[in-house]
């Protein structure tokens, strides 16, 4: 069995470096367009988190999957240095 692991593309957040755990960002533009000049292998199941940055990042790369969304895979929250 082949399991791949992907990170999410990048949010605005991402860009100005700052710790985006539980926070709900959407990708940016520069995320959504790094993604589509990538391509990786059809997945058998495709597994996410519940974030909004993880769900688009999804349905780029996979178009017409519909991904299983486990909320235990939600990201950390980081406090006082969240955001």
């Amino acid at each position: 069995m082949l399991i791949n692991l992907i990170r999410h593309g990048q949010t605005a957040g991402n860009l100005e470096k700052r710790y985006i755990g539980r926070t709900d960002e959407p990708l940016c533009s520069d995320g959504i367009s790094e993604l589509k000049s990538r391509s990786y292998p059809a997945p058998g199941t495709l597994i996410c988190s519940p974030m909004k940055r993880c769900i688009q990042t999804a349905e780029v790369l996979f178009p017409g999957i519909q991904p299983q969304i486990f909320q235990e895979l939600r990201e950390c929250d980081f406090g006082d240095f969240e955001g």
